[in-house]
């Protein structure tokens, strides 16, 4: 039976192979790198404003926002994807609900860039940040959005960079060699996501980068001085073994972690326009007013 986010969503459930994939990213790079535009019908809550940060398009949800606190989010999509709606309409309720000013970069994604070049103007803009707004930054990804967050969190420690106050990880992707042999129970159960077409959209981002290396496979990082980590995740997707095993590393190197589980519930649940996304959005909203 569908859940009710598949019936929003109309879920494709036919995965693409290793070699489908391979030829969708072919094509996208003779297509070439598109700039990214608000849709059209997009209909927000929110004001907004779009800057251009070294040629990187930038929007900032609810920018007068009186809340102590900013949220920095880095948007899923299997790092070839840009945003969708459904995430655009879930990160406006958060940003007028909590009064908060909400940063999204349109991060050059594969095939066209690996990496290096977002992890290079993300730290910069994070940094950027942090002294325009003297706000607590709340730092937000889903998906491949949140594996890259945890990323860019490793790399501050190593890089001596403050950490941000909060980190928000919605069903994130953490490896990219998708090697975690408990998966594959959970292949069949999730509608959206398919190993082979993650493990080429991963090494295309990797680029000539080892894919285990943890700033494409942040479940191999050191996570010491990461700090108020909160993970969602649905037990209807495949990164379920992945987040709990995070879960567990957390703990063990004493990092405060806490983890809501959408039983029933697909990948990235919190971003639908379910009821249980409206649930986790109103945590995701407490955690800024704190």
């Amino acid at each position: 039976m569908a859940t009710v986010s598949e019936i929003y969503l109309r879920v494709d459930v036919n995965k693409k192979s290793t070699k489908e994939t391979e030829s969708f990213l072919a094509q996208e790079k003779r297509l070439g790198n598109q700039k990214y535009k608000l849709p059209k019908n997009l209909k927000l809550t929110s004001s907004y404003r779009k800057i251009n940060f070294h040629d990187m398009p930038v929007y900032i949800f609810n920018p007068e926002g009186k809340n102590k606190s900013a949220m920095l989010y880095l948007h899923g999509g299997a790092y070839v994807h840009q945003v969708s709606s459904f995430q655009l309409k879930a990160i406006d309720n958060i940003a007028t609900k909590s009064d908060s000013p909400v940063v999204i970069p349109m991060y050059p994604s594969a095939p066209h860039k690996t990496w290096k070049t977002s992890y290079n103007l993300l730290t910069e803009l994070y940094q950027k940040m942090s002294q325009h707004y003297q706000k607590k930054i709340i730092l937000t990804g889903d998906s491949a959005g949140g594996g890259l967050a945890l990323g860019l969190a490793e790399s501050f420690s190593q890089k001596k960079i403050a950490q941000p106050d909060k980190l928000i990880l919605i069903s994130p992707w953490i490896d990219i060699t998708q090697s975690n042999k408990s998966e594959e129970k959970y292949e069949s159960k999730d509608p959206i996501l398919g190993i082979d077409e993650l493990r080429v959209e991963g090494k295309s981002w990797a680029g000539n980068l080892d894919v285990n290396d943890y700033h494409v496979s942040p479940i191999n990082g050191n996570m010491k001085g990461l700090k108020n980590v909160t993970l969602f995740v649905g037990t209807r997707e495949l990164f379920y073994p992945d987040v709990n095993k995070l879960y567990k590393k957390l703990r063990k190197n004493d990092v405060k972690v806490t983890k809501y589980i959408g039983s029933g519930l697909n990948h990235v649940y919190p971003m639908y326009p379910t009821p249980e996304a409206k649930d986790a959005q109103n945590i995701i909203i407490e955690l800024m007013k704190k």
